[in-house]
């Protein structure tokens, strides 16, 4: 397994888009769909590095060797701020979703941190997800539509690097300026002192 992992880590060339996924890998995250999208892209110098653990890593693992994919790349666990650096050092990050109506109200906070790291965000999503996405203008494709991400995918890379990093420093604004704990524990403070206020000075 290391000799066939330094391998793919070598098949990244300064002119790869390289696609990051990070967090825990398990059926929720329906992160077996990053694989249907390195098939799809599979010719194409496009890079899926996956970061994290979990029930599902050896089964992609296998999955990855059975469908000969040498576009991904399992990176395994390291710190969160590491993570945060390869997610800035990326193309894109990769969210993905299903299609049951318990994701309709799913906000990871993984979508707060890809956003934070500038790099352009491309989300299957629904709901309370996708308003987010949209509105920080990230890209959005219904879950489990893997063919309609791999066009996205596939646009974004032929866009120039210029508007990708524009595009991603203007969602890192809008995150951070609207969703920041700082941001948040401000209009906290403002609502509980509006209530005590209100009860003293009724």
């Amino acid at each position: 397994m290391g000799e066939e992992q330094f391998d793919r880590k070598e098949m990244v060339t300064r002119d790869s888009f390289v696609c990051v996924f990070a967090g825990q890998l398990n059926n929720f995250q329906r992160i077996s769909q990053i694989l249907d999208l390195a098939d799809f892209l599979r010719h194409d110098d496009i890079i899926f590095q996956i970061y994290g653990e979990g029930i599902m890593l050896d089964p992609l693992r296998e999955q990855v060797v059975t469908r000969e994919l040498s576009n991904v790349q399992f990176m395994g666990v390291t710190s969160k701020m590491n993570v945060f650096r390869k997610m800035q050092q990326a193309d894109a990050c990769l969210l993905f979703s299903g299609i049951d109506e318990q994701y309709t109200k799913w906000l990871p906070n993984k979508i707060f941190d890809y956003f934070s790291s500038g790099t352009p965000v491309i989300a299957m999503a629904q709901g309370e997800l996708a308003k987010l996405v949209e509105q920080a203008g990230g890209v959005t494709v219904p879950p489990e539509k893997t063919d309609l991400m791999a066009s996205e995918i596939l646009k974004l890379s032929r866009s120039s690097r210029k508007n990708r990093t524009q595009n991603g420093l203007l969602a890192r604004d809008f995150i951070l300026s609207n969703y920041s704990r700082e941001k948040q524990g401000q209009e906290l403070f403002e609502i509980i002192s509006t209530a005590f206020n209100n009860q003293v000075h009724p």
